[in-house]
This record gives C-alpha cells, sequence and structure tokens, in this order.
C-alpha cells in the first residue's frame, strides 16, 4: 500500500506462487454509500485523510493492520478504520471496515464497496459450465432450472471469461484468486471491462457505530478446480463460526426460506445426507454436480433432498457407513464429467488427502476408467503413493495396495456396478 498527501491505495495484488502482478489500477480503496436528511452521497476513499495507525496484534502467527482515517459529512467529523489481517498458514487476506461511533446522526449505511480494483487482461474469471438449460437470461442463483439438461461435451467443467462471481484464473500460470466477503449481505463479482467488487448491502444508521466485512482475497495454485475448494472452504468456515451462528436467530427460517446471496452454512457431515441414498439416481447427481461448485455442501444437499427422487428412509447399512466416515461426507469433491447417464461417472468426499472415490456405471456394457486419483478437486499433486481400498460391500474395506497419483490404475465396471475406493482410510 501506499499513502500519498495523506490518501491511501493499494499499489500491488500478486499470488506469491509465481509473484505476477494481478492489479492494473486501484478504483478505490473503500466507498461509503449513504442516505441522509440531505439526501444521498457516496464518499471515496479519496474523501478520507490517514490520520494514523496501529497494530492490534503483530505476532508470527497473526497481524493486523489498522488505518484510521477522517472525513467530513455535515460539516462534521466523520471518522472510520481500515483493518487488514493476515494469518500465518492462511490462503487469504481480510479486510473490513469499522465506522468508528460519534458520526453524524439522521445518516444510514446503504452499502460498502470494500474492494474496486480493475485487474490485469490475462486475469480471467472462472464460472461452471451450465448444464441446465434456463428460460431466460440471468444469474446463476436468479435463474429458475428447468429439467431439461445439456450432456453435450460433459468433460467441460468451466467457462473462463469476462465473467465471474468467486474464482479468477491468471491465464498461463496455473494459479488464481478467489473472493468472498463474509456477511449475509455480502456480494462478489468480477467484470473485466470494470473490475472487481466487493460488496455489502447494509441498512445501518452510523452514529452509533457499524462494522462492515471482513472481505477475502485469497490465492491458490493449481487448476481452477482449487480455486472453487478454497473458496466453499471460505464460505464453511464463516457459517459454521459459532459466533456468527449466535448473531442469526432467523437461521433456522434462513434455511427455510433460502439463503442470501449464495452464502449458505455447511457443517461436517450434514444431517441431511442421511435422506439421499449414499448412490443418487442420475437426475440428482446430476443436481449436486451443478449446485456443488459454488455452495458448501450441506446447502446443496438442503435443495435435493426436497426432490421425492431423492428423499427417503436411509438404508441401515448406509447410515453406519457414513458414520464411519462422517469427517469427509461434509465436503463433496467433484472427480470426471458431468453425469450423462452413458458413461461412468463419479464424485469423492475428500479432505486432508484422504476420503472416498465412488464411481458408478449407469450403461448397459462394461467400462473402464482410470482411477481418478489425478483430480485436481483431490489435490493430491505430490510426490509418493496413496492406499487404495475397496469399500464396496459398505462393511469392510478390501485392500487394493498402493497407488501413484501419476499413473493410477484402470478399473473396469460391470453394467451398473458401484465401485467406492477409500484413500489413505486405513486407519479408519
Amino acid at each position: 500500500m501506499h499513502c500519498i498527501a495523506g490518501r491511501i491505495g493499494t499499489t500491488s495484488l500478486v499470488n506469491a506462487a509465481h509473484c505476477e502482478e494481478y492489479l492494473e489500477e486501484i478504483l478505490s480503496e473503500f466507498r461509503l454509500h449513504l442516505t441522509g436528511p440531505n439526501g444521498s452521497i457516496v464518499l471515496d476513499s479519496m474523501d478520507f485523510t490517514l490520520e494514523s495507525w496501529t497494530t492490534p496484534e503483530w505476532t508470527d502467527g497473526n497481524r493486523i493492520l489498522q488505518l484510521q482515517m477522517a472525513a467530513r459529512l455535515d460539516d462534521e467529523p466523520l471518522q472510520v478504520s481500515l483493518l487488514y489481517e493476515a494469518s500465518a498458514g492462511a490462503s487469504a487476506i481480510r479486510k473490513g471496515l469499522i465506522v468508528e461511533p460519534g458520526a453524524p446522526h439522521g445518516w444510514i449505511l446503504e452499502r460498502v464497496d470494500l474492494e474496486m480494483m480493475k485487474l490485469k487482461e490475462l486475469v480471467e474469471g472462472v464460472t461452471p459450465a451450465q448444464r441446465f438449460r434456463r428460460p431466460e437470461e440471468g444469474s446463476y442463483d436468479d435463474s429458475p432450472i428447468i429439467p431439461e439438461v445439456d450432456v453435450f461435451d460433459s468433460s467441460r467443467r468451466m467457462v473462463f471469461g469476462d465473467h465471474s462471481k468467486s474464482v479468477l484464473s491468471y491465464w498461463g500460470y496455473n494459479e488464481g484468486l478467489f473472493v468472498f466477503v463474509e456477511s449475509e449481505q455480502g456480494e462478489e463479482w468480477f467484470d473485466r471491462p470494470v473490475g472487481l467488487v466487493l460488496s455489502q448491502k447494509m441498512h445501518d444508521f452510523i452514529a452509533d457505530g457499524v462494522s462492515v466485512g471482513p472481505a477475502l482475497i485469497g490465492g491458490y495454485v493449481g487448476l481452477a478446480e482449487v480455486g472453487f475448494n478454497r473458496y466453499r472452504d471460505a464460505v464453511a468456515r464463516y457459517w459454521q463460526d459459532a459466533e456468527v451462528l449466535e448473531k442469526r436467530p432467523l437461521l433456522s427460517e434462513a434455511r427455510d426460506g433460502g439463503f442470501p446471496e449464495n452464502h449458505t452454512p455447511d457443517m461436517v457431515a450434514p444431517i441431511e445426507y442421511l435422506r439421499i441414498p449414499l448412490i443418487p439416481d442420475v437426475n440428482t447427481r446430476r443436481r449436486i454436480y451443478e449446485l456443488a461448485w459454488d455452495r458448501p455442501f450441506s446447502a446443496v444437499l438442503d435443495e435435493v433432498v426436497e426432490s421425492a427422487e431423492s428423499a427417503r428412509e436411509p438404508d441401515p447399512r448406509e447410515i453406519a457407513f457414513k458414520a464411519r466416515f462422517a469427517d469427509y461426507f461434509g465436503s463433496y469433491r467433484h472427480v470426471l464429467g458431468f453425469p450423462d447417464g452413458v458413461n461412468i461417472d463419479g464424485w469423492a468426499y475428500f479432505r486432508d488427502e484422504a476420503g472416498l472415490l465412488i464411481l458408478v456405471n449407469p450403461g448397459d456394457s462394461a467400462q473402464a476408467t482410470t482411477l481418478p486419483l489425478s483430480e485436481a478437486s483431490l489435490e493430491l499433486g505430490g510426490e509418493g503413493t496413496v492406499e487404495i481400498d475397496d469399500w464396496s460391500s459398505l462393511e469392510q474395506g478390501e485392500t487394493m495396495g498402493k497407488a501413484d497419483p501419476a499413473d493410477p490404475p484402470e478399473l473396469v465396471l460391470a453394467p451398473g456396478e458401484i465401485k467406492i475406493i477409500g484413500i489413505n482410510l486405513r486407519a479408519k
């Protein structure tokens, strides 16, 4: 960052993997949208002057920089604090804003833009390929889904271009960014001609003070699937925070009526998974595949269990199996292509380089597939081998030996056969 004549601004944004510059131009360090007695006004970061700075915490494990800034509103002082936080081992930097108590009375904060930046032309937006046809154009969350499904080119997962809501990729470098605003009213969007904007909608009087955000900008290394892993993890961590849940007495009502934006809670081994078969029908698999890119798994299950063909009384053997591996069933990972009802499809419940791979042959003839250990979403890219076992019986794993993710073995599945393969689960 820099400070010139009391005005602050970000000067650089890089992913440490290759240290390539992402930032083309900072449009505004922050922006306040206010409504008051004299109408509406927008205060830009350039309207504020830096007065002082502190480091409330500065350790090897966590560092916080707090900038105290001031402007004039109705010819009265308006003081804000801008906070930046970086934690050791974390993949994201957090940025929040506080409107300090004592602000002019009668003014309402309607929205805060926590980040507004134009990125380099080589930075692309990443969105999951849309499989369910919609009757009209619109955003992913606003567009109703109808039963028509496009299974053409089922191996294509991502669309790279000018737009995104959560994940960005730096062309040619196998790395990128993910973004998220920790608020029920958070909004994130990237439009390449305009830039990256991270905002929070509000309707709060500022006189007694207001806290905003924080917003996260994080980095990832690998294919875009890794970026979506990091984004979903950030959303899940936010909603798992006990303090966050305690502050939301209407959480159960929100679960019934749908969550604001795309920010939905996740839990380890959510109870909803007991209400769908371990191996759902192909239409339910399609819905899960479509929804699970940018939503935590329990939020996806909230939707699919409403389908009459997927919800049912759980099988006792499946309950015991899911209880045994409960730590993994909250973490869905994409593998293979979109379920087309013809070729082998599959998915994984995976975390910390261990979990379950489930493969299904929906066809009427035997098919071969390579065990998808090299899938980017599993993040098994390190050197060495993994232990694999066949858990298709749901009762005991049959040892299959060790496998190299860079050179995985081939499996042949009979018509209609289902394989459940454990990865590094022998201690379970």
